[in-house]
């Protein structure tokens, strides 16, 4: 996050635990998971699939 930037400390996203692709995106991009939250999401049409999710963040002193 460089000068001029958004001018925040921390930026974090969450991500269903199963979402490979979105989490790998995180991480090219500099993000480390922060944490794990179990039976976290209800996932599917029909709701019947509870999911694990993820949080990542990013430091500003990270880059």
């Amino acid at each position: 996050m460089a000068a001029g930037g958004l001018g925040r400390h921390r930026l974090a996203l969450g991500a269903s635990a199963a979402n490979t692709a979105s989490r790998r995106v995180a991480e090219r991009a500099g993000f480390r998971q922060a944490g794990r939250f179990r039976a976290d999401g209800v996932c599917g049409f029909a709701g019947e699939i509870v999911d694990d999710g993820v949080w990542c963040e990013l430091l500003a002193s990270d880059r």
